[in-house]
């Protein structure tokens, strides 16, 4: 499976396909090169900078809407009582992704369950305060 990215543009707007990482004297600057994208003449293609803090690798899980779910997405899981009160982050830890618990205890679950996306950590940083009781 090819791994997918998304970032945040300087100018605002997300952008997603392949990563892209140069490291230079003043840090690291990350890229992203939408899938699909052409190679130009000269074997040149588009580089889109974005937020370095904002880069997230997708999961691979869909949520039960179908939306993808990246490292530093929020959500809200389903159980067989129906959708959960308790709101997570989506981190990555350990060489696998986890849904953190979002404000109160911290506790891991592994992301195998269903879920529903209701945000992201850039977009809402609102939902990292959520009470979580």
């Amino acid at each position: 499976m090819i791994s997918k990215y998304r970032g945040k543009r300087e100018s605002g707007g997300w952008v997603y396909g392949s990563l892209v990482v140069e490291l230079n004297h003043d840090g690291v600057i990350n890229y992203i090169v939408e899938f699909g994208e052409k190679i130009v003449e000269g074997g040149k293609i588009t580089l889109i900078r974005v937020i370095s803090e904002t880069v997230g690798r997708y999961t691979g899980i869909d949520d039960m809407n179908g939306k993808e779910i990246y490292k530093g997405d929020v959500v809200r899981r389903i159980n067989h009582y129906g959708v959960s009160d308790k709101i997570y982050q989506i981190i990555y830890n350990n060489g696998s992704f986890w849904a953190q618990k979002c404000g109160g205890e911290e506790r891991c679950f592994e992301i195998a369950q269903t879920w529903i996306k209701i945000g992201n950590i850039y977009d809402n940083p609102e939902l990292l305060e959520a009470n979580n009781g």
